[in-house]
């Protein structure tokens, strides 16, 4: 469903709402967001087909109000953002490859992935919440909807935020898709104690250890790199 409502195709999201309505009928939230999806497509005689399946006037009550509340947009907030700006007029996709190979995008690849302005002709973010360690790229493409006249050298700007550190870096499109960005994600071994905490002071000092069991290494840090 999000990754409907992110390429702004409504009516198959909406289908999707209408589906997860007949399969969770004591959901009453599905049964809500189903009736207003298919008001927003102008559907009003749909809509009352689900309400009226509901089984009875309480739900159906509860069903109208949910009806009535605009969803929260997604925020794009994670270990990984990325926000792509670029000459007006354009379709462009981002996409970020993971070590694995996923290929995360506004198509999906990661449950914790979101995509903002994906419909955009001029900017898009998307964000991955949680890393692990490897080496990542990012990618950028033309969208299925761009233009012969979008078809020439697009340049725009690459904000990317790896784990708080944060680097602007100017990209050129002049084909299909291209890689825009190299991250990557290492662990640095500290020393620690038994209960988990670092040690920094005196460590390898003569009689740092006196009655303290012996500090390992641990790695506890992710570091971030982006190029």
């Amino acid at each position: 469903v999000r990754t409907y409502d992110a390429a702004g195709r409504l009516a198959q999201a909406c289908g999707h709402r209408i589906a997860l309505a007949a399969l969770q009928p004591k959901v009453v939230a599905s049964a809500g967001a189903a009736i207003r999806c298919l008001r927003g497509l102008g559907r009003e005689q749909d809509a009352q087909l689900i309400a009226r399946a509901l089984p009875d006037d309480a739900t159906r009550a509860t069903a109208e109000k949910l009806a009535t509340v605009a969803p929260i947009g997604a925020r794009a907030t994670g270990d990984l953002v990325v926000a792509a700006h670029w000459d007006a007029g354009a379709d462009l996709d981002l996409t970020i490859v993971t070590p694995d190979g996923s290929r995360v995008s506004w198509m999906g690849g990661r449950t914790d992935a979101v995509v903002t302005d994906a419909t955009s002709a001029e900017r898009e973010q998307l964000a991955i919440k949680a890393i692990k360690r490897g080496n990542y790229l990012v990618e950028i493409g033309r969208g299925k909807s761009s233009t012969a006249v979008a078809r020439g050298a697009v340049r725009g700007t690459l904000d990317v935020t790896l784990l708080g550190q944060r680097r602007t870096m100017q990209f050129e499109l002049t084909g299909a898709r291209a890689v825009v960005g190299h991250l990557g994600v290492t662990l640095q071994e500290q020393m620690v104690d038994e209960n988990g905490t670092p040690v920094y002071r005196n460590y390898g000092e003569p009689g740092w250890d006196q009655g303290r069991p012996r500090p390992r290494p641990r790695p506890t840090r992710r570091t971030p790199q982006i190029d």
